[in-house]
Order: structure tokens, then C-alpha cells, then sequence
């Protein structure tokens, strides 16, 4: 089965609102600014940019393990990757 690219369009502002909560939670809470990680998280893996195979950079926020099965079925149409020791 050939693999097909797709487009996919976010809001910047929903998705910039989610993605600096945790800094500022661990600022405001934690007593102290955790350090610059660029777009990477400190505490959730796979998210964060990454380069494909055609040098483009795509970004990841996968959160759960809900999250990652649907990025591997839904997305990718990889099921196999689910449960890949790998990742």
C-alpha cells in the first residue's frame, strides 16, 4: 500500500495554549523556570519535532497511550507500531 502525505491544519493559538501550560505550571508551582528544551517536553515522549524522511520537520504531541494508538491506526495506518518495543 503506497503511503500518501497529508496536510493537516491547527489552530496556532489552541495549540500554543496547550503547549505552555506545562512551563508555566512548573513556574508558577514548582518554584523555579524549568530549563529550554525548544519544542520537546519534559515530561511526555514522543513529542516534539522531528524530521521525516523527505527532510520535512513534523511535530508530535502524543500525550497517552490512547493518543499513540491512534496516531499508529488512525494516522499512520501502522497498527503494528503500537505495541513496537521501539517506541
Amino acid at each position: 500500500t503506497p503511503v500518501v502525505a497529508r496536510a493537516v491544519e491547527v489552530s496556532l493559538f489552541e495549540a500554543l495554549a496547550e503547549w505552555v501550560s506545562q512551563p508555566a505550571y512548573y513556574t508558577r508551582y514548582g518554584g523555579s523556570q524549568p530549563p529550554r528544551i525548544g519544542t520537546q517536553h519534559a515530561t511526555i515522549a514522543p513529542y516534539g519535532t522531528y524530521t521525516a524522511a523527505d527532510g520535512k520537520d513534523v511535530l508530535f504531541s502524543i500525550q497517552n497511550e490512547r493518543e499513540w494508538s491512534a496516531l499508529c491506526e488512525g494516522f499512520l495506518r501502522r497498527p503494528e507500531l503500537v505495541a513496537d518495543p521501539r517506541f
